[in-house]
């Protein structure tokens, strides 16, 4: 029986990622992209959940419902921040349509779907590039 369903969806998120051709180009990485990053990576980042007991007639059994972190970051030249906010929401669309064509993500959960986001702003210091992140809760649930 599974202690967590985590590494296996966090793995597997890196691999359909890796592999959707609107992603090219694109660093996707199980963890920080370090030691070296690319002007635009997805991150698939840490997991916040939680594991219940079954129900009476399925002691053994647990419901692990969890968010699994995904940063999206996207670092243009110049002063145009609509276009770092516009490239960073089409990168998350690559997510979210994955989820939509395979929401077990490949089998490892009973579904997955994007939840939250949050969407942050930065400019360099000298002014010279704008970077958008978005951060997506990606919602799993399984029963183990």
């Amino acid at each position: 029986m599974a202690a967590s369903t985590v590494p296996t969806v966090k793995a597997n998120l890196v691999t359909q990622l890796q592999a959707r051709l609107g992603l090219t180009g694109v660093q996707v990485t199980n963890g920080p992209p370090l030691p070296a990053t690319s002007r635009e990576y997805i991150w698939i980042g840490d997991v916040e959940g939680a594991q219940e007991f079954g129900a009476f007639n399925t002691p053994n059994q647990r419901h692990e419902t969890y968010n699994v972190k995904v940063v999206v970051n996207v670092l243009v030249e110049g002063t145009d921040m609509a276009a770092a906010d516009a490239r960073c929401f089409a990168l998350s669309a690559e997510l979210e349509n994955q989820l939509r064509a395979d929401p077990t993500v490949n089998s490892a959960v009973n579904n997955a779907q994007l939840t939250t986001f949050v969407l942050t702003e930065f400019v360099s210091p000298d002014g010279s590039s704008r970077t958008a992140q978005l951060v997506v809760d990606v919602n799993c649930q399984q029963w183990i």
